[in-house]
């Protein structure tokens, strides 16, 4: 699995309350997980709909196995080429 990142910030945000550091037990179980994937995937809908960003993949891991992968809308506007769960996005500084 290559390495995914989101293209909104606004998903990143709403992922944040459910990532949980692997050396921590989760207090999540695995239908409040299925239910975050069904809102996000809603979410990550929306934006594309609504032009808020052409694409994004999304990963979703829980209890240290992948749970979830899915790739949604484009990757190059001009090509229509679609985003799939291993898309590689270009990344530009993101440390600032």
């Amino acid at each position: 699995m290559r390495i995914i990142r989101w293209s909104s910030a606004i998903l990143l945000t709403l992922l944040v309350p459910i990532c949980v550091n692997a050396q921590q037990k989760s207090h999540m179980t695995s239908e409040q997980v299925d239910k975050a994937i069904r809102d996000v995937e809603k979410l990550a809908q929306k934006e594309i709909q609504e032009n808020a960003l052409p694409g994004l993949a999304m990963a979703v891991v829980f209890q240290d196995k992948m749970v979830y992968a899915k790739g949604f809308g484009v990757r190059d506007v001009n090509t229509k080429a679609p985003v799939d769960a291993d898309t590689v996005f270009q990344l530009a500084s993101v440390s600032k």
